[in-house]
């Protein structure tokens, strides 16, 4: 009688893991196909010396992955059984916040940059901020202070506390400096000479008067048009032309660029000199693999103190 030989594609093996007090029976292909950390962690012989089962291959020799919550493991699997099966797998918050976290330790390259997108999508500036502080992403931190800086509603008690004291003390400070800036753009002198280019001019975002914020009446530069052309109160058309405060009775120059513009670009100035840009770090160091004896799998340190999900 002939021996059966496995099939290559089609004989899977089971493995066996426990996370906290629960065990989870999975394919082995389904975290080594996707993760080098895990195809490190099984191309080394799990059998120890005297021993006669491998880890893993039975509920009394389980894998044991330490220092990882059962809910995000499984959260991990659900969202990689429904790519494996090309479905979509609803998940709550914290579950993407789960995947996210083990993908980012044990390198499933592809998940963490999935789930990395619809966390950023998902989750409001104050959350968006711890998370960059967890996984050390910069641009989320400075989305962060970008968002928080413009809100027109300031810093609770509560949201300064998750944030901790010197980012909150930051944010203070930037929307002093937006309320500053925004306040000198409405008080800047001006003169009814526009012939030398000394009026203040229009936002070209809001067309209103700087000073009164009525509606500003267009007046076409000479030529600017044919004979009998006018440009519409809107600001389209060639620019150069002169706007009119009936309110003021002034005469504003037109086609300035935003104010708002201007602010914004002022406040990201003084965000990336709080938080510069720099160099892609390696995203799984050494210290990060998973141990060779019996396979505990840590997580990195713990998050900062008050990090927190509802």
């Amino acid at each position: 009688m002939a021996v059966a030989v496995r099939d290559k594609e089609f004989y899977t093996p089971l493995v066996i893991c426990k996370v906290e007090d629960t065990l989870f029976r999975i394919p082995e292909d389904d975290l080594k196909g996707c993760s080098e950390v895990f195809r490190d962690m099984f191309s080394i012989p799990r059998a120890e010396e005297g021993e006669e089962t491998l880890e893993g291959s039975s509920d009394s020799n389980p894998i044991v992955l330490e220092g990882v919550k059962a809910n995000d493991f499984r959260a991990l699997l659900r969202h990689l059984q429904a790519k494996k099966l090309s479905k979509v797998k609803k998940l709550d918050s914290n579950e993407w916040v789960g995947v996210h976290a083990l993908a980012h330790m044990w390198g499933f390259e592809e998940a963490r940059k999935e789930s990395k997108d619809i966390l950023f999508n998902m989750h409001d500036a104050i959350t968006k901020f711890e998370l960059g502080t967890r996984f050390d992403y910069d641009d989320w931190i400075r989305k962060a202070y970008e968002e928080l800086s413009a809100r027109p509603d300031p810093l609770s008690i509560d949201e300064a506390k998750r944030l901790g004291l010197e980012a909150a003390m930051q944010i203070s400070r930037l929307r002093e400096l937006r309320s500053k800036s925004m306040a000198t753009a409405r008080t800047i002198p001006y003169s009814s000479n526009v012939a030398f280019g000394t009026g203040q001019s229009v936002d070209r975002d809001t067309r209103r008067c700087p000073h009164c914020s009525s509606n500003v009446k267009y007046m076409a530069p000479l030529f600017a048009f044919s004979f009998g052309q006018t440009r519409p109160n809107d600001g389209s058309g060639p620019s150069g032309g002169t706007y009119s405060c009936t309110t003021c009775n002034i005469t504003l120059r037109g086609d300035s660029p935003s104010a708002n513009d201007s602010i914004s670009k002022e406040i990201s100035n003084e965000i990336l000199k709080l938080i510069p840009m720099r160099a892609d770090k390696i995203l799984f160091p050494a210290s990060g693999s998973p141990s060779v004896r019996k396979f505990a799998i840590r997580l990195p340190a713990p998050a900062p103190q008050g990090f927190a999900f509802a």
